[in-house]
Formats: C-alpha cells, sequence, structure tokens
C-alpha cells in the first residue's frame, strides 16, 4: 500500500511539473496585440536595433522583415506615452509608411509594403524545407549557418547570385538559443521555421532578414537575451 501511494504521489508531482512547462511553453509562444505596455522612449540606430529593444524587453516574439530602401544608420525613435502592443505598432506603421504589421502564427510580423519588398525574400521565406533538426546547445550564430546551407536555401540563393553576409561581432555575448533547446521539423517553410524558434526558444525572441546596400549580401539573424538574465512575464502587463 506504502509502494502504491508514493507511486500516485510521484505520478502526480511529474504531471503537475509538465503542466507547468506546458503552460509556461504556452506563454513563450502567445503573443497578446492588446498586453498594456508602459510609457518608453526606444531609440536605437538601425530598425532591427529597435525592434530587438521591443521584443526583448518585453519578451514578444517578433519576425522582423528590412525594407528594400533601408539605411542601416537611421535613428529610430519613439517617445510612446503608454498602451497597447497594437497601438504601438500602429503608430510606427503611420510614421513609417514602408511598414506594416500582422499577428501571424502567434508571432508579431513586421513587413515591408509590396514595393519595398525585396521580392528573393518573399521567395526564401516560403522555401519549404524537407527536414531540419536543432540539436541542444546550439547558438543562434550556429543556427543561421545551419540555415543558409540546407540544399533547399541554397538552391534559391545561387538561383539569384545572393552571398551570405559576414558578422561585425565586437561584443561580449554570443546569443544562444536555450541550453536545452533543440527543434526536429519536416515539410515547413523557412518563415514557419523561424517563427518556431522565436514561440519556443526561452531566450531568442526576434528573428529578421536584410539585403545589405553597401555589398548587396543578405543575412538571417536572431537576437536574444542573455539566457542567465531574469525572464520577463508579459502577463503582467495584461489587464
Amino acid at each position: 500500500m506504502f509502494r502504491l501511494v508514493l507511486a500516485i504521489i510521484l505520478a502526480m508531482c511529474c504531471a503537475a511539473n509538465f503542466s507547468a512547462l506546458t503552460q509556461r511553453a504556452t506563454v513563450w509562444a502567445k503573443v497578446d496585440t492588446a498586453m498594456q505596455l508602459p510609457p518608453r522612449q526606444i531609440e536605437e540606430q538601425g530598425i532591427q536595433a529597435f525592434f530587438s529593444d521591443l521584443s526583448l524587453t518585453y519578451d514578444i516574439p517578433i519576425a522582423l522583415e528590412i525594407a528594400s530602401n533601408d539605411n542601416d544608420f537611421t535613428i529610430y525613435i519613439d517617445n510612446f506615452e503608454g498602451g497597447t502592443l497594437s497601438q504601438f505598432l500602429n503608430r510606427f506603421v503611420a510614421q513609417h509608411e514602408e511598414y506594416t504589421w500582422e499577428l501571424k502564427d502567434e508571432v508579431v510580423s513586421v513587413f515591408p509594403k509590396e514595393k519595398y519588398r525585396d521580392p528573393i525574400f518573399k521567395e526564401l521565406l516560403g522555401t519549404r524545407l524537407k527536414t531540419f533538426s536543432i540539436p541542444e546547445k546550439t547558438n543562434c550564430w550556429a543556427l543561421e549557418d545551419a540555415l543558409v546551407k540546407t540544399p533547399e536555401i541554397k538552391k534559391v540563393l545561387e538561383a539569384h547570385f545572393l552571398q551570405v553576409s559576414g558578422r561585425n561581432f565586437s561584443g561580449g555575448y554570443l546569443p544562444q538559443l536555450g541550453r536545452n533547446f533543440k527543434l526536429d521539423v519536416s515539410n515547413t517553410t523557412l518563415g514557419s521555421l523561424l517563427n518556431t524558434v522565436i514561440k519556443q526558444s526561452p531566450v531568442a525572441r526576434i528573428w529578421f532578414i536584410k539585403r545589405y546596400n553597401y555589398d548587396q549580401t543578405f543575412a538571417i539573424r536572431f537576437n536574444a537575451r542573455h539566457e542567465d538574465a531574469p525572464s520577463f512575464d508579459s502577463r503582467a502587463l495584461r489587464p
């Protein structure tokens, strides 16, 4: 009888832990455009830095496709007085006419209007990968390199004579996906895969794709908070 009771208790504890992990993963995977953002000034050079600030501060999964007329040296400033996430995004696209946004696959997608969109990016993000695996302890750079080396992506890049950009790294932190993060997918588009990563990774919250005008190379990049930094709970800002 004692063993039976002990087994039931252990089973209940395991179920509770699994439930907690499932709930936490669900929190990570969802974004609520009605969530309240406090007053905040964001000032960054480059649109990717601007949205990385928003994404990593408030734990919001953001997919960013950068417009073909982008200038790396543009300073983006917003003195937001507080309100919902959708109000923040509507304010941004009203000030920057080349962009629009939508909620897609439970990710905030910020992307150029058609006349400002790089047509190769549309093809790239829609390219279907037969299989793809991310093992544990993979960092963001390793994932980026692995993606552009897949046969499906290489085929598109070679067809358009598009080269992958190198990195100019001067920081002290190599962005991570999470020590225990791993993923196996099949028959999925590149865009869907990227979205899945930023929904399920505990620390990587934004991906962006851009063409560098000075040498016409391109890059897919992820940004992530430090793995040992406190996790932000966006539920605290929801009404």
